[in-house]
């Protein structure tokens, strides 16, 4: 198993137990009825805490790892990119906000990068695929999304 594999099934296994907390959160928001009953947990405060701290764990994993990690709108349009993302591949969150991504994909990957993409977006499904990043050092780096 390469080291880029093992840092995938971490990062996989990480945001598994991220969507478990993230549900707990939801359902902490969800149940809240305005007002707290005596003597328990705030829902709202406690559902907030839950995501901030998901939030925090999710962006340290992604900003440990040498490929890191991008979150997306329902739009497309890329909303956060970590820093060793955008060191990689040598864009700034706006270019990377601008689909500047897609600019950085080898030729022989984009246009079913692109196809998945798309289709990811239409449907709300799960984008998992492979493809190759060009990087500000001219290599080719693969990388899992």
């Amino acid at each position: 198993m390469t080291e880029t594999d093992h840092a995938c099934k971490l990062l996989q296994a990480e945001i598994a137990t991220l969507r478990l907390r993230l549900k707990e959160a939801e359902a902490a928001l969800l149940t809240c009825s305005g007002h707290a009953e005596a003597g328990a947990a705030d829902p709202p405060a406690k559902g907030f805490a839950i995501l901030g701290e998901s939030e925090n764990i999710y962006r340290a994993v992604g900003e440990s790892i040498n490929y890191g990690v991008w979150v997306c709108a329902p739009d497309a349009r890329n909303i956060y990119a970590s820093p060793s993302f955008l060191r990689m591949v040598g864009l700034t969150q706006k270019e990377c906000s601008d689909f500047g991504w897609g600019d950085m994909l080898h030729p022989d990957d984009a246009e079913r990068t692109i196809a998945a993409w798309k289709q990811c977006v239409r449907t709300g499904g799960v984008w998992d695929i492979e493809h190759r990043f060009r990087g500000v050092d001219g290599q080719w780096h693969p990388v899992l999304a």
